[in-house]
């Protein structure tokens, strides 16, 4: 669910942020978690998902959303028992 709460964040400061103006955000709104921490992780995974364009040849980073339509991680799978629960019994 992380990235979706990372990706909810961007949305709400708009197309054009920085890695700070977000953690700062997460910290703020998310005060008894720690995903201000790791949210540039958070945020390579959606870059690879093609859900936001990071350039890295600023500082902070500045933070593009390329998909202000992105439907998230489904809950059935962000929800999960990690590592999976196997079948087996044996």
């Amino acid at each position: 669910m992380s990235q979706n709460k990372v990706y909810r964040a961007l949305m709400h400061l708009g197309e054009r942020t920085t890695t700070s103006e977000l953690r700062t955000y997460l910290e703020d709104e998310y005060p008894d978690s720690k995903l201000h921490l790791y949210a540039s992780d958070r945020l390579r995974k959606l870059e690879e998902k093609g859900v936001v364009e990071i350039d890295d040849d600023t500082q902070p980073f500045e933070v593009r959303l390329l998909d202000d339509d992105w439907e998230g991680i489904p809950s059935s799978l962000a929800n999960r028992s990690f590592p999976p629960e196997s079948g087996d019994s044996g």
